[in-house]
Formats: C-alpha cells, structure tokens, sequence
C-alpha cells in the first residue's frame, strides 16, 4: 500500500513538473513575442500622441478662435439690421 502511494505521489509531482516546465516556456514566449515588443513600441506611441495632441490643441484654438471672431461679426451685423430696421 505505501509504495502505491508513492508511486502515485511520484507520477503526479513529474506531471507537475511537465505542467509546470510548460507553463514557464509559455510565460517566456509570450513575454518575448507580446509584452517586450509592445514595451518597445511604447515610447514612440508616445511620441506620436504627444504630436498628435499638440496638434489638436492648435486647431482647437484656431477653430474657436474662428468661432468666436464669426459670432462677434454676427452679433455686429445684427446691431446694424436692427438700427437699420428703426430708421
């Protein structure tokens, strides 16, 4: 009886061992081929989104800036209508 348990302890801490050896060539691969690649990549995303930042700030500001030099000449030609509408 004791030698069975043994042996059945024995298979199943080698089965273990496999499963574990396994999982560390798994983690390695996928450390090598998907995370250092993508941590590789990382800084010159950041390049391109502080670009791209940059240059939506600049066209944001253009944009309301346009915005708000239209209004304020709408608001001025409707002043106009109006003082021309009461003559």
């Amino acid at each position: 009886g004791t030698r069975d348990i043994g042996s059945a302890l024995t298979r199943m801490c080698m089965r273990h061992r496999g499963i574990e050896t396994k999982l560390k060539q798994f983690s390695m691969t996928f450390a090598d081929c998907l995370i250092n690649p993508l941590q590789e990549q990382m800084e010159e995303w950041k390049r391109g989104v502080a670009t791209l930042d940059k240059d939506h700030a600049k066209e944001y500001k253009r944009a309301r800036n346009e915005i708000k030099k239209k209004s304020s000449d709408t608001l001025k030609l409707q002043k106009k209508a109006k003082k021309g509408v009461g003559l």
